[in-house]
């Protein structure tokens, strides 16, 4: 986990897109919120706001949009149990590490996930990520579909390293294109409205 980096306001590091009823975007986000920080702050700094319990919030709007889903009754309390476990967190990145591990369990996939900020490692974008993936004597780097602006695939080349490129929202519709689903929302849209065994199906064809 990159946790040793500045946080990107318009990114997805304290917030997912979930369906929604109300909106003409048919969209919406569920945010969390953060006690105040520097706008220069790392990701493995910033400590969760508790002033309210914002996790009632966002369970009324799962229940909301989803309610009707296939699957609802199934995850709906599941979810709701993790969302009771994320109050004993106080930094963002441990619960979001909370969050990914329950869900790689859900989809039957093992991987161990470290804090890029407990590496002995040093360097800006690309270099950093080249520093990483030295570090842990890999020959891949996995960039997503943006990473293009950021990547320089000399640099890798010239240290015998791979970049491979995943776009996950192409890979998603490849994989899910018969099911009426927005695929640029949170994997809850998937657990509501999909067969497990056919999302496990799904994601282990992907090679990584």
């Amino acid at each position: 986990m990159h946790d040793h980096v500045q946080i990107t306001k318009s990114g997805p590091t304290r917030r997912v897109k979930i369906a929604s009823r109300h909106t003409l975007d048919k969209m919406q986000w569920l945010t969390v919120p953060l006690k105040s920080h520097s706008d220069f702050a790392l990701i493995k700094d910033l400590e969760i706001s508790w002033d309210i319990d914002w996790t009632k919030k966002h369970l009324n709007q799962i229940k909301d949009t989803y309610i009707k889903s296939p699957y609802f009754d199934l995850y709906f309390p599941m979810i709701t149990h993790w969302f009771d476990e994320a109050k004993r967190f106080n930094l963002l990145s441990e619960m979001n590490i909370y969050f990914i591990k329950e869900i790689l369990k859900q989809l039957d996939i093992s991987k161990e996930i470290l804090y890029s900020s407990e590496l002995s490692v040093s360097g800006k974008a690309a270099s950093y990520n080249l520093a990483i993936t030295k570090h842990l004597k890999g020959n891949q780097y996995l960039s997503g579909a943006g990473g293009d602006k950021y990547q320089y695939e000399q640099l890798f080349s010239d240290n015998h390293i791979i970049i491979k490129r995943l776009d996950s929202k192409t890979e998603l519709e490849n994989m899910f294109c018969e099911f009426d689903i927005n695929k640029s929302l949170s994997i809850i849209e998937l657990l509501m409205n999909v067969d497990i065994d056919i999302i496990k199906l799904g994601f282990s064809k992907i090679n990584i």
